[in-house]
């Protein structure tokens, strides 16, 4: 896994939705828009995009990013760069569809869980 795709994971789990989007852009582009690695990461920066929405109070923007970013997520796998995929979809679904949790936080496989955006870490 690339240095950019990592940070852009550290800095989503931090609440900044905007600066993860804009660090997932190069790699994006590099993994090639139309690859399943490239719509899963398409996805992420939707999710990120999502995020800011609820954050400003924008819950149709929210929820129409949302909704994009899980259609990018790939099906039939367990893991996409080291994300597992069910437990996202669940936490997208949750946070930003059903709005019955805060925000949603990416975990690696193998790498301990961070607190949530805002809890002071």
């Amino acid at each position: 896994l690339c240095v950019e795709y990592l940070f852009g994971v550290d800095l989503f789990n931090r609440g900044y939705w905007w600066e993860a989007h804009e660090a997932w852009e190069a790699c994006w582009r590099a993994a090639g828009r139309d690859t399943s690695c490239g719509l899963f990461l398409q996805g992420l920066i939707q999710t990120a995009a999502a995020c800011l929405k609820k954050f400003l109070g924008q819950k149709v923007g929210m929820r129409l990013l949302a909704a994009d970013a899980l259609e990018k997520f790939p099906r039939g796998r367990d893991y996409s760069l080291g994300v597992p995929l069910q437990a996202l979809r669940r936490e997208v679904e949750d946070c930003l569809l059903k709005e019955i949790a805060d925000y949603p936080i990416i975990r690696l496989h193998g790498v301990p869980a961070p607190d949530q955006p805002g809890n002071g870490s």
